[in-house]
């Protein structure tokens, strides 16, 4: 244990612990543990109450009989941005600068308050010519100072930062194929979803919903009595409350107003299902709770079921083909089968790791809840920012000893190398103030058209919010228009199909029977001719609102008392399609990048084409 460390999770509720070798491909993990994280200590991944949360955590870190002063943690924040981003192939050294010298495109904020850091995901090759997709993420100086103050309250020295979408990465690509696989890891208020193809990172996503919803509807239940936040974890691990086949319980009623009159049956104490009170009442009880606790994942699931569509529409020739389940929700029993159900893909359980030898008293927890923290001590990210990164700093220290003492310089040893010496430095001071009179000029104007565009430029921020609630509306008034035409049917050109019917129809002729639904309309008509009979299905041809026409045999009727003569027929007019909206027209806001409909409308036409058809087959025949 010389070279162990303590990993650190904090999560919004609880704050995960593990005590595991540093920078080992096989680290031994020898103790997991977790302590709740106190109520306001935390917001969004910063530490808010660094002293109060630090004494917590070092009272823990010694009743759990753990010695090391060396800290890792991984970090779960939306304040950290990330983009997957594209750069020509260069050396290694060479990625730093040029990352750098492109944070601004990267992300446009002011990039002296972020710590920017980086990750190669793979190289790929562009019109011949080889490139380097990485993800590159930027965290607030701030979010990681806090971690600092954090540590010297707790008697810590921190090893090392990571970001929790990286921390997974060392542990899941060990238990992963070479299919494309999708490692959902669960926390309390947010997941991040990975999508892997042959063990290399294609895309990953942040979404806000985690399994904190299932677990606060464990705790308010009525039916439970105040479950702890522990106890609604253990719960929901040890039974089945997470049901889709499980429908909302109605109360029966006897009458009008008035409701079933329940047995009085004496309390009973909570029983294995965590669910007590009245007999009667305890299969209610207990079917409404598995009913609201699916319930609360819908969002979750939803979110999920997004980011495949999106992923599997822009990636057809090899689909997400299966689901790892991972994180402190992974291990909830049902909800494998519920999101199997619902994105209709394998999903299993990562509830074991082969990355990292388990003590005997670690095998016996839910692993996926200390994931990050195994992780993060393999291959953590350089998330420290430079003023507390010892080795730059060391590098630093001994380039100014070295100036210093003088190595690699000129050596005073005589009179003759002083005088030599002097006559040198007299000639440099010469020469570099002409060079400063020559460069001040040039100097001052680039320092005062920097002022004037720094200026500029802050004078024009305000254009940006501007702009984006303009784009924002603009692409919300699409959908929404969009969606609208989504609507039209046939039937909706009914008013003008009878206008224009009025309009073409001959004088003479009598109209005696008329229907019409969302596809076609039937009629039958009387006539004094067939000459006139043509006339009326030449002018039903030349209707805007018609596609296509079907007639049934003309009959020729004579009534024997006045010997006079009719022609009768039927005719069935069937609607033009209305204007075709893919439903890919459908706009997203400027924040929403998920383009998962790929179905085009024009295919539900095809089908109502093939309805149309045997139905004027089926009402030709009955007017035959």
């Amino acid at each position: 244990m010389a070279n162990s460390v303590v990993s650190v999770d904090i999560g919004a509720a609880t704050t995960r612990v593990v005590e595991i070798d540093y920078k080992r491909n096989n680290p031994n993990v020898y103790k997991c543990f977790s302590i709740p994280t106190p109520e306001g200590a935390t917001e969004d991944g910063q530490i808010l109450d660094p002293e109060g949360f630090g004494e917590m955590l070092k009272q823990a870190l010694s009743e759990n009989g753990v010695k090391t002063k060396k800290a890792v943690y991984s970090i779960t924040s939306s304040k950290i941005a990330n983009r997957e981003v594209i750069v020509p192939k260069v050396k290694e050294r060479s990625l730093g600068p040029l990352v750098n010298a492109k944070a601004t495109e990267y992300f446009p904020v002011d990039m002296s308050l972020y710590h920017l850091a980086y990750n190669q995901l793979g190289e790929i090759e562009e019109d011949g010519r080889k490139q380097l997709k990485m993800l590159v993420l930027a965290a607030p100086k701030d979010l990681l100072e806090s971690y600092y103050s954090l540590s010297k309250a707790a008697g810590l020295s921190i090893e090392a930062l990571d970001y929790a979408g990286n921390s997974i990465m060392p542990v899941i690509k060990a238990d992963v194929g070479e299919d494309v696989t999708l490692v959902i890891k669960i926390d309390e208020q947010s997941s991040v979803l990975t999508v892997l193809d042959s063990k290399k990172i294609t895309l990953q996503r942040n979404i806000t919903y985690g399994a904190d919803s299932a677990v606060e509807e464990v705790v308010s239940a009525d039916t439970l009595g105040g479950t702890s936040y522990d106890d609604a974890l253990k719960l929901l691990r040890s039974q089945k409350l997470i049901d889709l086949t499980v429908e909302e319980p109605v109360e029966k009623k006897r009458g009008p107003g008035r409701r079933k009159k329940v047995e009085e049956v004496p309390d009973e104490p909570v029983g294995e299902d965590g669910i007590g009170g009245p007999a009667s009442d305890r299969g209610i009880k207990r079917q409404k709770l598995i009913f609201d606790v699916t319930q609360s994942l819908e969002m979750f699931v939803g979110s999920v079921t997004r980011v495949i569509d999106y992923y599997n529409s822009r990636n057809t020739e090899r689909p997400i083909t299966k689901c790892l389940l991972t994180g402190m929700g992974a291990d909830f029993i049902g909800l494998d089968e519920m999101l199997s159900t619902e994105v209709e893909t394998e999903v299993a359980v990562l509830d074991t790791v082969s990355s990292a030898k388990l003590a005997k008293d670690v095998k016996k927890i839910s692993i996926g809840e200390y994931i990050a923290c195994i992780g993060a001590c393999i291959a953590p990210m350089d998330l420290i920012p430079p003023e507390h990164d010892k080795k730059k700093a060391g590098r630093a220290k001994a380039a100014k000893k070295d100036a210093k003492d003088g190595k690699g310089g000129l050596s005073l040893g005589s009179d003759q190398t002083a005088i030599i010496g002097w006559a040198l430095l007299g000639v440099g001071v010469v020469a570099t103030g002409a060079l400063l009179a020559l460069s001040i000029l040039p100097y001052n104007q680039a320092k005062s058209k920097n002022v004037s565009l720094t200026n500029e430029l802050n004078s024009l921020m305000p254009i940006v919010d501007v702009y984006n609630q303009y784009m924002d509306k603009q692409a919300l008034y699409t959908e929404v228009s969009n969606i609208y035409n989504m609507t039209n049917t046939r039937n909706d050109g009914l008013r003008n199909f009878v206008d224009e019917l009025e309009t073409k129809l001959p004088s003479q002729s009598v109209v005696t029977a008329f229907s019409s639904d969302g596809v076609m309309a039937n009629m039958s008509f009387e006539c004094a001719s067939k000459e006139e009979a043509v006339n009326i299905v030449n002018n039903l041809r030349s209707f805007d609102s018609v596609a296509m026409i079907s007639v049934s045999q003309y009959t020729d009727n004579i009534d024997e008392e006045d010997y006079t003569s009719t022609v009768t027929f039927s005719v069935i007019c069937t609607y033009k399609l209305p204007d075709v909206v893919s439903i890919n027209q459908i706009g997203t806001t400027s924040y929403d990048t998920y383009d998962s409909f790929t179905v085009d409308v024009a295919d539900a036409g095809a089908a109502e084409d093939t309805e149309t058809t045997e139905t004027t087959e089926e009402g030709e025949g009955e007017e035959q």
